[in-house]
């Protein structure tokens, strides 16, 4: 896709920044606390979960915020507390302090997201919003992958110093993302209306829309924790093969989201996109399933099958996510909707973990088949929550 305008090349730019540190952030983190700072995997995994369960509450204040202060100034603060909060978090020494610094960097985190959600509505036309959005996934995971690689080289090290430094890096780059961003134009915050900090959640039609988003995208937990325990624990394939699949998702997400976002331009090409992502992550499990039996050749082209279907469902998912997300809501409340839109990903984040792993681990195979139930089930909601979220907004 071709640039524009300056707003597209600074948000290209922004988001790269935010991209390699949370490459940096995300992969270090849990080594550094574990094998440096001494805390417990389940130590950790609390103070993550903690973090989520603390942004379920507050997503919808703080978009409502956004929405007041205006979303430049807010992604900027965000941004540049975000980087203190880095700068801090290695010097963690106890389960305490990292509990404290790691709410924090999350909950500063998801601030600049919904910030730069809300900025990005206000200053990019409505038809180039999901393929500038599409365009920006794939950069993020370009720098993803950059940031991932820097770690390597601290994981490699294995000392301490060289973990703080991963901390310092990603606090860097937050704050050049937050410096880049101040030269966006400035979207005026609305003003007070009387409606009170949650009034969003009372648009049902639309947190039922953000529910079935996120019940779409659980296939990010599939790739992330799912599929990666399978193949270790009940297939034949190498072990190296659940690193493979995770790149050959990167590669294929860099290079084909912003083609995949051009079927959906129109709401009913996001509603069809979003049924089509269902059926396509459900065919995927299937084939998930078949990998048990089959020796380390056939397997290992089973799970590469299985993977490329699972990257299209989820191409297709986020492409339809953003244009359902901007269609529906309320233009004068963009960071509170956004807010709201969060909390369906949020719950994916608390649910799906537990899901997986669950069925996976206990069921096997037939775990698979269940979660491909799972998805035929959010495609049978797909059509009546877009369709009740349309009769809304006719309405209004």
């Amino acid at each position: 896709m071709r640039i524009r305008h300056r707003s597209t090349a600074v948000f290209v730019a922004a988001h790269f920044f935010t991209s390699v540190g949370f490459g940096l952030y995300s992969t270090g983190t849990v080594i550094y606390f574990n094998r440096v700072v001494g805390l417990s995997p389940s130590q950790v995994g609390i103070g993550l979960s903690v973090s989520g369960l603390l942004w379920i509450l507050l997503a919808v204040p703080v978009g409502r915020l956004v929405d007041r202060i205006g979303p430049r100034e807010a992604a900027v603060v965000a941004g540049l507390a975000q980087a203190l909060a880095l700068a801090l978090a290695g010097q963690a020494r106890s389960f305490e302090t990292y509990l404290v610094v790691i709410t924090a960097v999350g909950f500063l985190e998801q601030t600049a997201i919904i910030a730069g959600n809300a900025l990005l509505v206000g200053v990019v036309t409505k038809d180039d919003q999901v393929p500038v959005l599409a365009l920006l996934r794939s950069v993020f995971n370009v720098g993803l992958t950059v940031g991932v690689l820097l770690t390597g080289l601290a994981v490699a090290a294995d000392s301490p110093t060289g973990y703080r430094w991963l901390f310092l890096g990603s606090a860097a780059a937050a704050a050049a993302a937050a410096t880049v961003t101040t030269v966006q134009p400035r979207v005026a915050g609305t003003p007070a209306d009387g409606r009170g900090p949650w009034s969003a959640l009372a648009d049902l039609p639309y947190v039922s829309l953000a529910v079935v988003g996120g019940l779409v995208t659980v296939h990010d937990v599939i790739l992330g924790v799912g599929l990666p325990l399978w193949i270790i624990s009940s297939t034949q394939a190498p072990a190296a093969v659940a690193a493979w699949v995770v790149g050959l998702n990167t590669v294929l997400v860099v290079a084909l989201q912003v083609p995949a976002s051009r079927l959906a331009v129109t709401v009913d090409g996001a509603r069809r996109l979003q049924r089509r992502a269902c059926v396509a992550v459900a065919l995927a499990c299937v084939v998930f399933g078949l990998t048990r039996g089959p020796t380390a050749g056939p397997a290992t082209a089973l799970l590469v099958l299985g993977v490329v279907v699972l990257t299209a469902g989820e191409l297709w998912s986020s492409a339809a996510n953003w244009r359902l997300r901007f269609a529906f809501a309320d233009p004068a409340a963009q960071g509170q909707y956004a807010g709201v839109f969060s909390l369906g990903i949020a719950l994916r984040g608390v649910v799906g973990p537990v899901l997986v792993a669950t069925l996976i681990g206990d069921l096997r195979s037939i775990g698979w088949i269940v979660l491909a139930l799972f998805f035929a089930l959010t495609f049978l909601l797909v059509n009546p929550v877009v369709a009740t979220a349309g009769r809304r907004l006719r309405n209004a």
